[in-house]
């Protein structure tokens, strides 16, 4: 699926105009990753950068990208700690209730078997 406005970042100019370039989700994935790791070359970190404070819509994608790698770094430190109070209870019930329909172990908020 083409990434729009502005995706040209990377090809070596920052636009506000709404232009189609095609882009993997593998490359959206490493040069957001080599972005959060600091990575990048200097020109393409700066045209990067120059972009989020012009788009808000991909400064919020990166927020929210930044935010489910946090968190999924820290559900791996302790596999079995209790969900994260930022995991909506709803989900937390759809989960479980998604289990009680299968065989296996099942597990409860507070991270016990049940």
């Amino acid at each position: 699926m083409p990434l729009e406005y502005g995706a040209e970042v990377f090809g070596g100019r920052v636009t506000t105009e709404p232009e189609t370039t095609s882009m993997t989700c593998r490359d959206v994935v490493d040069l957001l990753a080599d972005h959060r790791s600091g990575e990048l070359d200097r020109p393409t970190r700066e045209r990067f950068e120059e972009h989020l404070r012009l788009c808000e819509q991909c400064a919020e994608y990166l927020r929210s990208y930044d935010d489910t790698v946090r968190l999924a770094k820290k559900a791996y430190l302790e596999p079995d700690a209790p969900a994260a109070d930022e995991v909506p209870e709803q989900l937390i019930g759809a989960i479980l209730a998604s289990r009680s329909a299968s065989p296996g172990r099942k597990r409860t908020r507070g991270g016990g078997s049940a």
